[in-house]
């Protein structure tokens, strides 16, 4: 499924309506299936690198996660293994709960909606589910 970035920017606000601070660099994204996005959770393995406090946390997770999705789907698509010349409808997004900050990736799913990954466990829960604030997106 195809989405524009006003449709994102919708999805987000029924999940976080006081979210304002949304940065989407493209016109148009492409939602996977929560099965693809799961296929990729597992592949990306996040949750084998080594959190190294003030040098690789949260943020680095979240960000290697990120680049590591757009580099693969640029590989896909000059092997000719993609229909789609979009990346995934996935960001960054800065999380807030009573004391503390945090950084998780962020993906509107073709059939599961707005999904909040946490690449340091390979963990997947539903935006609906949390409980986190957000203040920022970055897609």
């Amino acid at each position: 499924m195809i989405l524009t970035s006003k449709k994102i920017r919708e999805k987000l606000n029924e999940e976080w309506p006081d979210l304002v601070w949304m940065l989407l660099t493209d016109p148009e994204y492409y939602a996977p299936s929560y099965e693809k996005i799961k296929l990729f959770v597992k592949q990306e393995q996040g949750d084998k690198r080594k959190y190294i406090p003030n040098i690789y946390e949260c943020e680095e997770f979240s960000l290697s996660f990120m680049t590591t999705l757009r580099r693969m789907r640029a590989d896909d698509w000059l092997e000719g293994q993609t229909e789609y010349r979009l990346n995934w409808a996935v960001g960054l997004i800065l999380t807030q709960t009573l004391d503390t900050v945090h950084y998780k990736n962020v993906c509107i799913s073709n059939d599961e909606g707005v999904l909040l990954i946490e690449p340091q466990a390979n963990l997947i829960e539903k935006a609906k589910d949390s409980t986190l604030e957000a203040h920022y997106v970055f897609m």
